[in-house]
């Protein structure tokens, strides 16, 4: 289950500190979480498909890409937004070898 959490210091009597608070709440949508926080970061990255097909990307992917979201939602991921120099380190059907692709940027696969 994602959450959202906030820490803080619990104040007990005189003004110390006597411990710490701890609130969560599950998170509403945990994809768009993610997709700010990797942005955030400066990290690329888009959700796609089963079939590789973008459903949704975060501001960083937009930029790198020069497209708005409007733009890279429903395309190809590897058939489109990837340089033909890279196509070699494009995997459609998941990712098959780890180790070849550039971590600087993220698929997260649904």
């Amino acid at each position: 289950v994602a959450v959202r959490s906030d820490v803080g210091p619990r104040p007990g009597g005189g003004g110390e500190i006597t411990g710490s608070m701890v609130l969560a709440q599950k998170t509403a949508n945990p994809e768009k979480d993610m997709l700010d926080l990797l942005d955030k970061l400066g990290i690329a990255a888009w959700l796609t498909d089963k079939e590789g097909v973008v459903d949704d990307c975060n501001k960083t992917a937009c930029a790198m890409t020069e497209r708005s979201k409007e733009e890279t939602v429903g395309v190809g991921l590897a058939a489109e937004l990837v340089a033909e120099a890279e196509l070699n380190l494009a995997d459609p059907a998941g990712l098959a070898d780890p180790e070849a692709v550039d971590h600087r940027h993220v698929l997260i696969r649904k």
